[in-house]
């Protein structure tokens, strides 16, 4: 679905006399992406929308994202499984906001941050083997990286007394413990 339909764009783009022909596979790869893209947005949305966490939704895509492009990790073999796998990650994500109280077990958040803090400071950034990091890459993709979780669980940990912010925290903190799990399995699956 996502290569055709990026095929589909970028003929429509060739035709019309917006970019060579020779730049075609670039453009297809852009799309793909681009596609992929605002279909997990709208997946995380629709369940988000289910639950009611229009702003959970908001806080776990900026989090989730932007540090993912960072980290690296786990990369499914194709679009499909990478939806099911993302749409189910934050399913579940959504599913243990929701139904358990987390005001009582306070602590085990902030030492399960702590444990995916470490998780990403020894293992990120993780190359995918098809997409090799040159050195430089390598240091800033892992500056980044920290210094997001960092950010994340200081404000996590400054704001956790403030139970009315607690389920907002929550979205956050999810993103960086999925994002330390997809290190993780990306450790164990993801070779050549």
């Amino acid at each position: 679905m996502f290569q055709s339909l990026a095929n589909m764009l970028v003929q429509q783009l060739i035709r019309y006399g917006m970019i060579e022909s020779q730049e075609a596979e670039i453009y297809r790869y852009g799309f793909e992406i681009l596609i992929y893209f605002i279909v997990n947005v709208l997946i995380a949305f629709v369940l988000g929308g289910i639950f009611g966490e229009w702003i959970g939704t908001g806080l776990f895509l900026g989090c989730y994202c932007t540090l993912r492009q960072f980290t690296g990790g786990y990369h499914a073999k194709n679009y499909l499984l990478c939806t099911l796998t993302f749409a189910t990650i934050y399913t579940v994500t959504l599913i243990l906001i929701h139904y358990l109280s987390f005001l009582e077990i306070r602590w085990l958040i902030v030492v399960g941050l702590g444990l995916s803090f470490y998780t990403i400071y020894r293992l990120a950034p993780l190359e995918h083997p098809n997409k090799p990091l040159q050195r430089e890459e390598k240091v800033y993709y892992r500056k980044i990286s920290l210094m997001m979780v960092f950010f994340v669980m200081g404000t996590m940990i400054c704001l956790l007394p403030i139970r009315a912010l607690l389920t907002f925290l929550l979205y956050p903190v999810f993103a960086v413990f999925w994002i330390a799990l997809l290190l993780i399995l990306g450790k164990l699956f993801n070779k050549k």
